[in-house]
């Protein structure tokens, strides 16, 4: 297995520390929107996620009898989960996520640079295949969008735009709600505009490629053009595809 320093995808120039805060400041820009429409939940949500990552990363460190050394990748690791979990998620579903995430996906494998699939992504694949039911439910905007910083919540379960296509209907929103996230699904996964920004300033930083995002996206698009699962234009098609999930999400920020 290549050593981080051979690791053809990170660029020479950079040191991988300066990357990962790099992202994370990306990250944190996500959930500013979150906790305008929410409260102050978003926050405590992740607040948590990255606390556990650093303290299951100390456990490791003290179970192998090791120097203690605070990786951002962590960081990027918990804002990662807490962001692609819905804001009425009970908080032991992201935080088994992030448990899984170092001990199971991360530290078994030698850590930043080293593991064969993203952590984040394995612990929100973890619970997501434990409880979907769980990560499918949203709440209802119309119930009121600011939530308790602590404890459960008290909602009236909807389908997100996503869940709404995957069916073959058509989403009722509209395109200044998909722009600003105002409508429901993982709490960092639907402000494109902010998402955009975000992903431009990593671009500009020399943090990430465009091509390999802006190809994808436009392979996205010609599929969803060509074969729309609803009943619209093409270019109606293409909007609900590409913004009403988690698409645009994964391929600026990871």
């Amino acid at each position: 297995m290549p050593s981080l320093q051979e690791t053809p995808c990170l660029r020479k120039e950079r040191s991988v520390s300066s990357m990962m805060w790099n992202v994370a400041l990306s990250l944190c820009t996500l959930l500013v929107l979150p906790a305008v429409y929410y409260g102050w939940r978003p926050l405590v949500t992740s607040f948590g996620t990255v606390a556990l990552c650093c303290i299951a990363e100390v456990a490791v460190c003290l179970v192998r009898r090791c120097s203690i050394q605070m990786d951002p990748s962590l960081l990027v690791t918990g804002l990662i989960i807490a962001l692609l979990m819905p804001v009425n998620a009970p908080f032991w579903m992201p935080a088994l996520a992030a448990l899984f995430a170092v001990l199971v996906v991360r530290a078994p494998f030698g850590g930043t640079g080293c593991t064969p699939f993203n952590p984040a992504a394995a612990g929100v694949a973890f619970v997501t295949i434990c409880w979907p039911e769980r990560m499918f439910s949203y709440i209802s905007s119309s119930a009121g969008w600011v939530l308790p910083a602590f404890g459960e919540c008290t909602y009236t379960a909807v389908r997100s735009p996503a869940g709404v296509l995957k069916e073959g209907l058509k989403p009722d929103i509209v395109p200044l709600e998909m722009l600003w996230g105002r409508f429901v699904g993982p709490m960092g996964t639907t402000a494109m505009l902010v998402i955009g920004a975000c992903g431009l300033f990593l671009i500009l930083r020399r943090i990430a490629n465009w091509e390999a995002p802006v190809f994808f996206l436009l392979v996205a698009a010609v599929g969803a053009a060509l074969f729309p699962r609803i009943a619209c234009s093409p270019l109606t098609s293409v909007k609900y595809e590409l913004m009403s999930g988690s698409l645009f999400f994964a391929l600026s920020l990871w």
